[in-house]
């Protein structure tokens, strides 16, 4: 403000400090001042073209951009400098009115696009949850039906490899044919099955067990691991342990029943064959 009287700048600042324009300022506008001289004021002043000092620009927010709507150069006394902010506030209420209603109409908008984001990313966490779940019941059907698939066919192949013994024991038998009832080394001999089936046959007393436990062993009833215990004396022959030995050997010198026992697994159902 180079050239201005002291006394002018020093009333200008009375008004600029006056309580009641401070006052009425702080409640109706944003209030904001700057020297020429620096960076900022200069551009200011380039942008807004004032022709004299002090001067004041009232700027409003007009179809979106900010406009100069007032332009108030010169000293003014304090009333008269608000009574003219009063009035340039009244004539472009309209403008501040709509300038307001657009910014809370965008902000709206703005809280309204925020929350359906928002919804809109809690529906598809939930829907990403779903599918992963869905996947992992999937995962767990297919594995489950992997492993039904592959019981079944290992208790398809125990089955096999069980018929196949079976019918092995029953053709070594073929080729052991029942002693005559007339020798002395015969003995009959009764076999009582796990499902209270009796079977019996003739055997030699030089015959080896093995022979007997192969006539045992091809009986379908007959479980896949047994033992035969004898009623008095009490005595148990197993067919891993007394196979080569002949029936004389282990004591079986006479005609006797034999009770077949299960020594499979009685928890595990391909056991229960």
């Amino acid at each position: 403000m180079d050239g201005v009287p002291v006394s002018f700048i020093i009333s200008f600042r009375e008004v600029l400090c006056n309580p009641g324009f401070k006052e009425y300022v702080n409640g109706n506008m944003l209030f904001w001042g700057c020297d020429v001289n620096t960076y900022e004021g200069y551009r200011v002043s380039k942008a807004i073209r004032e022709s004299t000092y002090p001067f004041l620009a009232v700027i409003c927010l007009r179809q979106n951009r900010m406009t100069i709507v007032a332009r108030i150069e010169g000293f003014m006394q304090v009333d008269e400098l608000v009574a003219t902010l009063a009035r340039v506030i009244d004539e472009n209420e309209p403008s501040l009115v709509a300038a307001r209603a657009e910014r809370e109409e965008r902000s709206m908008s703005q809280t309204l696009r925020e929350e359906q984001d928002k919804a809109y990313q809690l529906a598809l966490k939930e829907d990403r949850e779903k599918a992963r779940k869905k996947k992992e019941s999937e995962d767990a059907k297919v594995r489950e039906e992997s492993l039904r698939r592959d019981r079944e066919l290992e208790k398809e192949r125990r089955l096999q490899n069980i018929a196949e013994v079976k019918a092995d024991c029953r053709r070594r038998l073929e080729s052991i044919p029942e002693p005559d009832s007339n020798d002395p080394n015969t003995v009959q001999i009764r076999i009582k099955l796990p499902d209270g089936e009796t079977v019996s046959r003739r055997f030699s007393t030089l015959d080896q067990f093995k022979v007997l436990a192969d006539f045992v062993h091809g009986m379908e009833e007959t479980p896949e691991k047994f033992a035969l215990n004898s009623n008095f004396p009490r005595k148990t022959f197993q067919p891993g342990v007394n196979r080569e030995s002949t029936l004389a050997e282990i004591g079986i010198t006479s005609s006797t029943i034999l009770f077949v026992q299960n020594l499979c697994d009685d928890s595990s159902d391909d056991e229960q064959i």
